[in-house]
């Protein structure tokens, strides 16, 4: 009785057909949920359990200006949790990756490595083939320390300046 009214009153039919059906676009949007930012702008992309994908946001991409050097350390190579594995050097400012954990760099994405000066069609990529390179971790990462989209999103909308070295925000104090 009760969705007979409901019917009655939103005008909905009796049957739903392909034809008639209208899909709302929040239900048609993908959600990684194994894809992940740090405060420091990037993003981390579970490929499986112990194998990840690092790179840049295209926040971070976007306010750094341009890009004039990716530096990317030896692939086989053994990192501890904390060592430089990346220099990101632009027109702004010079930035570093750090290994978010144990591990051995597997492979580097040389599409984005290679065409650094080429911006525009950078900008115009999924932000997931912006990866800069592949990462098999020895341990397993906390996935509580970082941030999902919706709240990346939120943390980057309440940053009111980008900071040049973007390990933490800007913020400006009027007096």
């Amino acid at each position: 009785m009760f969705l007979r009214n409901l019917r009655s009153l939103i005008n909905l039919p009796k049957v739903i057909k392909p034809t008639n059906l209208i899909i709302p676009t929040i239900l048609t949007r993908v959600v990684r949920y194994n894809h992940f930012y740090t405060k420091s702008h990037e993003f981390i992309h579970f490929i499986k359990d112990d194998v990840i994908r690092i790179g840049l946001s295209k926040y971070a991409i976007g306010n750094m200006g341009e890009i004039v050097y990716i530096g990317v350390e030896e692939i086989g190579e053994q990192y501890d949790k904390g060592d430089e594995i990346v220099v990101i050097e632009s027109v702004k400012a010079t930035s570093e990756i750090l290994a978010p954990e144990d591990g051995i760099i597997m492979s580097h994405n040389n599409d984005i490595i290679d065409n650094i000066g080429n911006f525009d069609e950078i900008m115009k990529k999924n932000e997931l083939d912006l990866w800069l390179l592949e990462f098999q971790i020895s341990n397993t990462i906390d996935k509580n320390s970082l941030m999902k989209a919706d709240d990346y999103n939120y943390f980057v909308d309440n940053t009111l300046q980008f900071s040049t070295n973007m390990c933490q925000p800007v913020y400006l104090i009027y007096c």
